[in-house]
């Protein structure tokens, strides 16, 4: 996939093709260009069995999580950041400054900051009211342990406060519990919306990468076929966690397709510019290079801490070995089946 990030191919491609005297539209591989558009999107729809899942907390939607983290993660750290740093750690700069890094950083920093700011928009009033309800709860239980500690220094405790205090910690309890469902709830369809956005950024830069590629027709081939089952396999991630939002099935189902559609649309993209394209420009090496590292930057990001730290952080892998081991080598084939890739892309 390094090859589809980093374009250094497509100017000797570029070069080809005009050598051959026909446009690039029309040079030695467009057909499959074309025909790649629809490949690559019914590959990306299959991600669609992900919503048949009746219960998302059974064994194989969470072994098919744990795969999903390990795809996302290893698509981050093998594919796209190292390709950013080596496009933008190269140009000539007045400072010595760790350009790749801090794309990266930011794109990190832009999705901490996004799912943040959208978990609280989207939190409903009622959860808020709660949350204010809650603290002065709170207050009330560190003056009734006050008040207990006072009592049992003296012989003769009183009953009434005990009783209000019980009442206190009772009602304390079912409104965490309510709240704690709420949170859950909006949490898991923020990370379903950024993560969508993730993808959809890194699919279109991809897209395009295929797309601007002329005159060679094993080379397009190649990255056709690694890139349906990439997108294919970044789909299935998506597609596990939409099951566990509490969104309809028909929202779920528009944004797979929405995600199917644009890796074809960055293709067609990159189809159109092919001819005034050129990937050894300091400006293009930039602009690809910075796309690059915000992209890897997000991606790692879902990956880490939406996919792994959520699936391993659950109490019941304490218990359960079984499924903790299942859930290893899940990870491990995810982050394999990515990193395969990089044999013939």
């Amino acid at each position: 996939m390094r090859l589809l990030l980093g374009l250094e191919h497509v100017h000797a491609h570029q070069q080809e093709g005009a050598n051959a005297g026909g446009h690039p539209l029309m040079s030695a591989g467009w057909e499959l260009r074309v025909a790649g558009l629809f490949v690559i999107f019914a590959a990306s729809m299959c991600s669609l069995i992900t919503l048949w899942f009746r219960s998302t907390n059974t064994v194989v939607p969470r072994l098919l999580r744990a795969f999903s983290g390990g795809v996302i993660t290893a698509l981050a750290l093998v594919h796209i950041v190292p390709e950013a740093l080596e496009q933008l750690d190269g140009l000539p700069l007045k400072f010595p400054v760790p350009v790749g890094g801090c794309a990266i950083l930011a794109g990190i920093l832009l999705l901490v900051i996004l799912d943040s700011t959208l978990a609280g928009i989207l939190a409903p009033e009622s959860y808020r009211n709660e949350l204010q309800e809650q603290e002065e709860e709170d207050k009330d239980s560190s003056t009734c342990a006050v008040t207990s500690t006072e009592h049992h220094s003296n012989s003769t405790p009183k009953k009434g406060a005990d009783f209000h205090c019980h009442r206190i910690h009772s009602s304390s309890s079912e409104n965490v519990s309510e709240a704690a469902t709420k949170m859950k709830t909006i949490r898991q369809g923020v990370t379903a919306v950024t993560m969508e956005l993730g993808c959809i950024f890194h699919s279109v830069i991809i897209g395009i990468g295929v797309g601007v590629i002329t005159g060679d027709k094993q080379l397009v081939l190649t990255l056709i076929t690694a890139l349906a089952i990439h997108q294919g396999l970044e789909g299935l991630a998506l597609g596990s966690v939409l099951a566990l939002t509490s969104f309809s099935t028909l929202k779920k189902v528009l944004m797979l397709f929405v995600y199917s559609v644009t890796t074809p649309a960055g293709i067609a993209i990159g189809i159109t510019i092919a001819s005034t394209y050129d990937a050894t420009s300091l400006t293009n090496r930039a602009v690809q290079g910075g796309l690059n590292g915000v992209s890897g930057g997000m991606l790692l990001y879902i990956g880490l801490n939406q996919l792994l730290a959520e699936e391993f952080s659950k109490g019941d892998l304490t218990v359960r070995p079984g499924l903790r081991f299942c859930m290893y080598l899940a990870v491990v084939l995810g982050a394999g089946a990515m990193c395969a890739l990089g044999i013939w892309a």
